[in-house]
């Protein structure tokens, strides 16, 4: 959220509805607004079975059609704030782009 500071990645700005105080921000806003969303940051949508096998998409319509449950985000983000379940679906698990250095940088 821009006027709060609050600031939660997510990967489908669709799925911002989930919440109704939460405003989607571009990633050029989020960026001028000094927070990073590098995909170990970016939280995507959990697909559930009955049997609670899980797996992590993009979105609700890349779930597997045998995946029953569809978690958004901000339900996971709830979920483990009440302590109900970890689940934490990412778009990757660490940040793959080294920082950069800042100039000048000296070789040799």
């Amino acid at each position: 959220n821009l006027e709060t500071n609050d600031y939660f990645c997510i990967y489908d700005p669709d799925e911002c509805v989930a919440s109704n105080n939460e405003v989607y921000a571009t990633p050029a806003q989020t960026k001028a607004a000094g927070f990073d969303c590098d995909c170990s940051e970016v939280h995507v949508t959990a697909c559930k079975t009955e049997s609670d096998r899980v797996m992590c998409a993009v979105n609700k319509a890349a779930c597997n059609q045998s995946y029953m449950y569809k978690m958004t985000p901000h339900t996971q983000r709830v979920d483990r704030e009440s302590g109900v379940d970890n689940l934490d679906c990412r778009l990757c698990r660490k940040s793959n782009t080294v920082k950069p250095t800042p100039s000048p940088t000296k070789f040799g």
